[in-house]
């Protein structure tokens, strides 16, 4: 990397706008892998593909707020990443999922060298979802249900 920036102190903080833009001027957060939905209790990763579509290398930051978690902006990990033209990068921050759904805000920012400038931004929703449960009577097993394998199943 030519011409090498020192990156700002620290990241960017969420700035609580829900501006939906179709691509940012020099990011674009291609990918959000989420589950569709988690039990509470459940270890949950989320992973943000930013893809710095400048001509030149980045410092390239990403931040989000979990709605309906306990409302608190976070920095995903790692904080930032010098990331080359062209190149996608992959930021990750893990939760515990709460008893209720959660909505994740995505927000990508860029440094200049001197200050974070905010980019793009997504959205995803994780619902949150019970553990299946089988009980005795789903167990039972006679010849009308011949054709259903019930095999492999643990007593328990």
């Amino acid at each position: 990397m030519e011409n090498y920036v020192q990156p700002p102190t620290s990241s960017p903080r969420p700035i609580g706008l829900l501006a939906t833009i179709a691509k940012g001027t020099n990011t674009e957060i291609v990918e959000i892998v989420a589950p569709s939905s988690a039990v509470a209790g459940d270890l949950v990763t989320v992973e943000v593909r930013l893809k710095n579509t400048f001509w030149d290398w980045l410092w390239l930051a990403v931040t989000g707020e979990l709605f309906y978690y306990n409302g608190s902006g976070f920095s995903f990990s790692p904080e930032y990443a010098a990331v080359d033209p062209g190149e996608t990068y992959s930021f990750t921050y893990s939760f515990i999922m709460p008893s209720n759904d959660v909505w994740i805000d995505v927000w990508s920012w860029y440094s200049d060298g001197t200050k974070w400038i905010y980019d793009d931004y997504r959205l995803a929703f994780i619902a949150l979802t019970t553990p299946g449960t089988i009980s005795r009577m789903e167990l039972e097993y006679d010849e009308d249900r011949a054709t259903i394998p019930a095999y492999g199943i643990l007593p328990g």
